[in-house]
């Protein structure tokens, strides 16, 4: 294993980091020698897993810090970043990953319960405006490296209509606007900020879409080569995009699904 960062003292911040393509992610990048921060919002019955999943990161000689907090708390965010201004310094952030999937999942047309306005306001507070508020602050407080990543994960929602997804996918759309113009400018700053477009990845997230087994199904059949997408391998591109060989990619939507979504 190449430890790419080992020496450089970086740190990698995933909102949303204790399953599926976050905790994908901060693996990798340990692995190459990346501290990780994880912050998640998870309740106590999940806390078994979820602690012996972080335990993983004791494997690899880095540092290792978690929150589980509500991301999208104001306060809870100013405690985090005033933390890590204390802990890890200013200037060391390389990279903020958002894999935050809180949103809801409800149908437009039914006899009830069917999508409100407040549904589509909480999803995009969640899965897209926060994004913004973190970048925002960590600047404010001169947290990221010269040169810094952000990462966001998008879907082919962003494009497609799916029942029960009408929410999400306003969400995701908002991310990738969102994403275009912290690219343009925070540039002058350091920060490159890209999307992957994840192909229909077998995660506790997608497991809570009605009909996900029609949606895996459906896609291994299209897929060109014939298999679902992994987390890891959404974790390679994440790695990837935090080399400096990556530093002249921004304000990309990039596809990270082997085909899948031009098939």
């Amino acid at each position: 294993m190449i430890n790419d960062f080992s020496n450089k003292n970086y740190w990698a911040i995933i909102l949303g980091g204790s399953s599926g393509l976050g905790l994908a992610s901060a693996l990798k990048l340990a692995r190459h020698g990346i501290n990780i921060c994880i912050v998640h919002r998870d309740f106590k019955s999940e806390m078994g897993i979820i602690q012996k999943n972080f335990e993983e990161f004791d494997k690899y000689n880095i540092k290792f810090i978690s929150f589980n907090a509500d991301v999208s708390n104001p306060q809870k965010r100013s405690i985090i970043i005033s933390g890590l201004k204390e802990n890890i310094g200013q200037g060391k952030i390389r990279c903020l990953i958002h894999s935050i999937s809180k949103g809801n999942l409800k149908p437009m047309v039914g006899a009830k319960g069917e999508l409100q306005n407040e549904d589509f306001i909480i999803t995009l507070q969640h899965m897209a405006f926060n994004l913004y508020d973190w970048v925002k602050d960590i600047v404010n407080n001169n947290l990221f490296a010269k040169d810094a990543r952000v990462i966001s994960f998008t879907s082919e929602g962003n494009k497609k209509a799916f029942k029960n997804y009408g929410a999400v996918s306003t969400a995701k759309a908002a991310l990738e606007a969102i994403t275009r113009n912290i690219a343009l400018e925070f540039a002058p700053l350091g920060i490159r900020a890209n999307c992957i477009q994840a192909g229909i990845t077998d995660t506790k997230s997608l497991r809570m879409i009605p009909g996900n087994e029609i949606m895996k199904a459906q896609a291994v059949e299209r897929n060109p080569f014939q298999k679902l997408t992994t987390p890891e391998d959404v974790a390679n591109v994440v790695y990837l995009l935090c080399r400096d060989e990556a530093s002249w990619i921004n304000g990309a939507i990039i596809p990270v699904d082997g085909g899948e979504s031009f098939c």
